[in-house]
């Protein structure tokens, strides 16, 4: 199996089914974009479903969970917060040390 990288803009979807975590990640279709298609009027695209056993998915969301605990990570989400960076709709709370 060869190695590459995979730019996607989001996880969409998270499903599980018979033991097995299916990750959904979507992004914006690239041709809508470079031919100005309005932001809001692009819709998401599927762009890779990563599968893995329920052990290997919870030991991911223990990897993820020690990363947003990171004080590297900790001051940008700071700083994008002070910024504006991020919408209001996104609850930081909940990955920032504030939150707890």
């Amino acid at each position: 199996m060869s190695e590459k990288q995979l730019l996607v803009d989001t996880l969409s979807a998270v499903h599980l089914n018979n033991g097995l975590v299916r990750l959904m990640f979507v992004g914006q279709d690239v041709e809508d974009i470079e031919a100005g298609k309005a932001p809001e009027k692009i819709k998401p695209s599927l762009k890779q479903c990563i599968t893995m056993p329920l052990p290997g998915f919870i030991y991911t969301m223990t990897v993820i969970e020690n990363f947003l605990k990171d004080d590297r990570l900790q001051e940008v989400i700071k700083k994008a917060k002070e910024t504006g960076a991020f919408s209001d709709v996104l609850d930081l709370a909940a990955v920032t040390r504030e939150g707890k």
